[in-house]
């Protein structure tokens, strides 16, 4: 059997060796498990593989990371590792491409409180399958990203609009309203160049939330004040102004930073968060080299054709 068939049935959770009658495994090292055979050996170190699933999962959301979570993971794993077991390779198939939709289905819900309708996508799926070759539809894709990146813009807004109500609370902690979507509070002035928006500085910053605990999120060494949270952002409109050698605190709804994904900090919808800036020096013009990323910007949910893994999202910040 080929290694693209074992890679592509360990990404979707679905490989299936051994027998095992439902549940969660029972957690054993390879001498405790004590395999007989190399099918057993191999199936062993399959499953330590397709473990890394969980930690990715995790990665993504972080509220997942729990140890109830963790056990509902094994469980599942335990169910469909029993249930699919025997069963014919276009049965397979069919499930994998349900829990692929199932996954997208969620990750909308998430982050557009949108429900999708499971007969509707049944019938959708049916016809879609009725000719001898696939039916193409096109304009099918062109409404799901249009309406999806509509709902998305729709959603940002009303998050921004509700963190506002929160942020006018500022003023008692300090804060000054800068505008509706951002307020500000000076720690140490500095006595250095003013940015501008071509200014590229080296940064201390820090996230935190409504509570004051950090947000577990990477923040940027090095930006470009203009480019590297999106040219309309609150961010850059605070840092624009900002001197070599200022710390200063800007409260902001979540929203802006990273619409759709607050709850995978965390984080409430409505949530305004605090971004702490120490600039520290004032960094060398570069010359572009790509186009810049704009966390700012709301972002459609990506829908992933049917039998192709889903892609995880790069990470990082420059």
């Amino acid at each position: 059997m080929k290694a693209k068939f074992f890679m592509a049935a360990m990404a979707s959770g679905l490989l299936l060796l051994t027998s095992c009658g439902g549940g969660a495994p029972t957690a054993k090292d390879i001498k405790e498990a004590a395999p007989k055979t190399q099918e057993d050996s191999l199936s062993y170190y399959f499953g330590t593989q397709i473990a890394g699933i969980y930690d990715q999962m995790c990665m993504t959301d972080t509220t997942l990371k729990t140890d109830a979570n963790k056990q509902e993971f094994l469980k599942a794993f335990g169910d469909a590792m029993a249930h699919l077991d025997g069963k014919s390779e276009a049965y397979i198939g069919g499930y994998t491409a349900a829990l692929q939709l199932i996954l997208q289905s969620t990750e909308i819900n998430k982050q557009l409180n949108v429900k999708l309708n499971p007969t509707m996508i049944g019938s959708g799926f049916a016809y879609a399958m009725q000719a001898d070759s696939l039916r193409k539809n096109t304009d099918g894709a062109q409404y799901i990203q249009k309406t999806l990146m509509a709902l998305s813009e729709k959603k940002q807004k009303a998050d921004t609009q509700a963190a506002q109500g929160a942020l006018a609370k500022m003023t008692s902690k300090g804060y000054q309203k800068v505008d509706p979507s951002l307020y500000k509070k000076t720690i140490k002035a500095g006595d250095g160049a003013a940015l501008t928006a071509e200014s590229r500085v080296k940064v201390s910053m820090s996230l935190t939330g409504p509570d004051g605990k950090p947000v577990n999120m990477p923040m940027p060494q090095e930006v470009v004040v203009g480019q590297s949270f999106g040219p309309n952002s609150p961010l850059t409109k605070g840092m624009l102004g900002m001197k070599v050698g200022e710390n200063t605190s800007f409260a902001l709804p979540s929203s802006e930073l990273f619409p759709g994904q607050q709850k995978r900090f965390g984080l409430n919808d409505s949530d305004p968060v605090i971004v702490t800036v120490n600039v520290l020096e004032l960094l060398p013009a570069q010359k572009p080299q790509g186009k810049a990323v704009t966390p700012g910007a709301p972002q459609p949910v990506e829908v992933q054709p049917a039998g192709k893994p889903a892609e995880a999202p790069a990470k990082g910040a420059k």
